[in-house]
């Protein structure tokens, strides 16, 4: 992929619809233009080791920048994963099409200390198994924000977000938020809650 050879920072323009057989790695500050087309997960996909299930994986290192691409992981795997690096979602960017057999997140997984800025687009239509459909987590389908993660997110659209606190984490996660969203869950765990700011939207 052009992924690999580019050097950071890049930009990466999609000039035709893409099929990809394995997850994209990220490790650099690269921003993907889609132009309209989009990513898709294909038949035959297979997500590599240890990437939380992921179609594309940004790890602590990552500056992923998303513009006009449609990522679609189209039930393969979760569609994006950040673990301790940066997310950016602008334009008409659709992140969609995530899914896991057995498990929560289909959309965007934030964890670590990851951090979402989002200003446009739409992380829609992702899904949790069959396992999670009539429990809280179901609220976890499009957006997971981990107990040490946080997003800034002031304009698109998203489905459902989970926004993550836990008794083992040092902080809780943290969210501003003038968007449009269908259904947020803010969780409290033993004394530890996760805090929503509410700033228009």
């Amino acid at each position: 992929y052009a992924v690999a050879a580019a050097t950071s920072p890049a930009t990466i323009d999609i000039l035709r619809d893409i099929k990809i057989d394995t997850t994209l790695m990220i490790s650099k500050n690269i921003t993907i233009n889609g132009h309209g087309h989009s990513i898709t997960a294909s038949s035959t996909f297979a997500y590599a080791a240890d990437v939380l299930r992921a179609m594309v994986h940004g790890g602590p290192t990552a500056d992923l920048s998303l513009a006009d691409v449609t990522l679609n992981a189209d039930g393969k795997a979760r569609t994006v994963v950040i673990n301790s690096g940066t997310l950016r979602i602008s334009g008409n960017t659709m992140v969609t099409g995530g899914s896991t057999t057995d498990s929560y997140v289909g959309g965007v997984y934030l964890t670590g200390t990851a951090h979402l800025y989002m200003d446009g687009g739409y992380i829609t239509d992702n899904h949790v198994s069959s396992a999670y459909a009539d429990t809280y987590l179901k609220y976890s389908a499009d957006l997971w924000v981990g107990s040490q993660a946080s997003a800034d997110i002031s304009g698109g659209t998203v489905g459902s977000m989970f926004i993550n606190a836990n008794r083992f984490s040092l902080t809780d996660a943290n969210v501003v938020f003038s968007a449009t969203a269908t259904n947020v869950f803010v969780e409290y765990d033993a004394g530890n809650a996760a805090q929503l700011h509410k700033t228009g939207g």
